[in-house]
């Protein structure tokens, strides 16, 4: 019996010691639900400015661009001071015109943009449109009259739901732009990569369809055919509404040198609340 004992003892005294010597099993990684629900909290906690105290559109643009103008980072070294100027300039533009309580904004900024209307026959690009504009209106959009279009779509999301921007993220976690110089079509359409942790941070979350009616005159496929290569950037701001958690508002925006002008590529919202994005 006390041979037994002493043998269990000895047992467990080699298995204790085993697994003290064993390397430890690595933990399982994060899966990607938990880590949207961790961004999410940091996003949440990211440090923010009213855009609802300002008084003015030059107020509200001025909080945009010192948001934007402490997280720049180019490190291709492609942006002259023009065009670092007008890229902030432009993002501030629109960040400001949607904290605006009409639509009025807006349009003067969609009027001073040198950008091109989709035409009545783009059956494909209408589709999307004409489903949310007879739901809101019961009636199809005058396909003749994408300004007008517009501007109903517009001014239903900032006065009719009250879906102004509050706020707009300062600091790192509330504000991204970054720049590249890209040398292919394919690369001029990815989002720039941002290594691991912040592409996680950033792109994450359900994307919500936006519905476009402007495009550039000419896109970053032509743009880099023509001149061999073409400056992009991406921007994501952390923002507010009276319905919705923090969530990003992204856009990518193409260098086009011979307007010298910045066209924004796209623009939607990204997160877990719902946010609607006209342009």
């Amino acid at each position: 019996m006390a041979a037994l004992a002493f043998v269990a003892v000895s047992l467990g005294i080699g298995a204790w010691a085993w697994r003290s010597l064993s390397p430890k099993s690595p933990r399982p990684a994060p899966s990607p639900y938990s880590k949207m629900v961790a961004y999410q909290q940091v996003r949440a906690a990211a440090p923010s400015k009213s855009l609802v105290a300002a008084q003015t559109a030059s107020e509200r643009k001025q909080i945009v661009s010192s948001a934007l103008e402490k997280v720049l980072e180019d490190p291709d070294g492609a942006l002259t001071d023009e065009m670092r100027r007008l890229l902030i300039e432009s993002i501030a533009a629109h960040v400001s015109a949607r904290a605006a309580p009409d639509a009025s904004e807006y349009m003067q900024l969609v009027d001073a943009e040198r950008m091109s209307w989709i035409t009545p026959d783009e059956a494909k690009a209408w589709a999307l449109i004409s489903e949310r504009y007879s739901a809101i209106y019961n009636r199809l959009p005058d396909r003749s009259n994408p300004r007008q279009v517009l501007q109903d779509l517009v001014e239903y999301e900032l006065i009719t739901k009250g879906e102004q921007l509050l706020s707009v993220g300062m600091g790192a976690q509330g504000s991204l732009l970054r720049v590249a110089r890209v040398h292919t079509p394919q690369k001029a359409a990815d989002l720039i990569w941002l290594g691991d942790q912040e592409h996680w941070y950033w792109h994450t979350g359900n994307v919500i369809t936006p519905y476009v009616l402007r495009r550039p005159v000419m896109d970053a496929d032509r743009l880099v055919a023509r001149h061999g290569s073409v400056v992009v950037a991406d921007a994501s701001v952390v923002v507010t509404t009276p319905s919705a958690r923090p969530l990003f508002l992204y856009s990518r925006w193409v260098w086009n040198p011979t307007l010298r002008v910045w066209h924004c590529r796209t623009m939607y919202s990204r997160g877990w609340s719902i946010y609607v994005v006209v342009f």
